[in-house]
């Protein structure tokens, strides 16, 4: 990620996630877990806030620069990476994160199980499709 505070204050002032743990990883480990070298990393854990996991671990690599960013996901990409939490009051959330300006879809969508889900995405361009 680029920017952890910025991450940070979107993970847990908005989606409402809790800071589970953090930690700064380095050294010959990190480095291979990586791919690149001299590796100074940090890695926080976010957990909902009535368990602790499933988890969001955040990345933020303060040396070297991390990996080049992939484009951003597609909805009907054959295969990407997407987060999937389910809220309470998700009409409401998905209000509230298009008031700050956070990238969303055209507001909820009905799914098939007669459930409610919305694609939003973080400051790193990450999609999170949200459900009710």
């Amino acid at each position: 990620m680029t920017d952890l505070d910025r991450s940070l204050a979107f993970y847990t002032g908005l989606l409402g996630m809790r800071i589970g743990g953090h930690s700064l990883n380095q050294g010959a480990g990190q480095d291979l877990l990586d791919g690149l070298p001299g590796c100074l990393v940090d890695v926080v854990a976010l957990q909902p806030q009535d368990q602790p996991t499933p988890h969001v671990e955040l990345l933020h690599y303060r040396e070297p620069p991390g990996p080049a960013p992939l484009p951003p996901p597609q909805a009907n990409d054959v295969a990407s990476v997407r987060q999937v939490h389910r809220v309470e009051g998700l009409d409401a959330l998905v209000q509230a994160l298009k008031s700050t300006g956070v990238p969303s879809s055209y507001g909820l969508v009905r799914l098939a199980d007669g459930g409610n889900g919305a694609a939003v995405r973080d400051p790193d361009g990450h999609m999170i499709v949200l459900l009710d």
